[in-house]
């Protein structure tokens, strides 16, 4: 079963398509200190979006504090704990 964050499912402003990269993103994480290094081809396969997509709702989690990205010198993803007290 997939779990996705409360905050990120109820937040105004991201769009369904955001939801889904997050969701996916999840899945890619293990445990909250662990980063992930997925392509904009993987993840636009398996989000269906396309690769444009997923770098305007990567952003979007970026901007919302969802993720953190670096990209130099290798891509890595981080999903960053909650700001919401009591949400999982």
């Amino acid at each position: 079963m997939l779990a996705i964050r409360y905050d990120a499912l109820y937040h105004p402003k991201l769009n369904i398509k955001a939801v889904r990269l997050f969701a996916i993103l999840g899945t890619l994480v293990r445990c909250p200190k662990e980063s992930c290094n997925p392509s904009n081809d993987y993840l636009s396969y398996k989000s269906a979006q396309t690769e444009r997509s997923v770098e305007r709702n990567l952003k979007l989690l970026s901007d919302f504090g969802f993720i953190k990205r670096e990209s130099k010198p290798n891509r890595k993803i981080w999903i960053l704990p909650s700001q919401n007290k009591g949400v999982l």
